[in-house]
């Protein structure tokens, strides 16, 4: 919250509902993509998998993410953050859909 610049306040404060609940549902669009690709891809183990999700995760979060920090002066540590959060979801998200398929 720091990098952001918010106050002390604002970071301890819940987020809305509907913040929440839009989460939820970027996480499930991101799990129907890597759902169809795995399958696509014919992936049936997990280390095939987390190798679709590092994938995944340099073509578009890390591209996005750098892209932010060089035109829209996004602090770096900020984005390594988004980066790795983009990261352990990705990966985790791969390894279920691998292991389950």
């Amino acid at each position: 919250m720091e990098l952001r610049g918010l106050s002390p306040e604002a970071a301890a404060a819940r987020p809305p509902a509907w913040k929440v609940v839009l989460e939820l549902v970027r996480s499930l669009v991101v799990a129907s993509v890597v759902t169809g690709l795995a399958d696509l891809l014919e992936i049936t183990d997990w280390a095939e998998a987390a190798t679709l999700a590092v994938s995944l995760w340099v073509a578009f979060p890390v591209v996005l993410l750098v892209g932010s920090v060089i035109w829209d002066d996004v602090p770096p540590r900020l984005a390594a953050i988004h980066g790795g959060d983009w990261l352990l979801k990705l990966v985790l998200i791969a390894v279920i859909v691998g292991s389950w398929q």
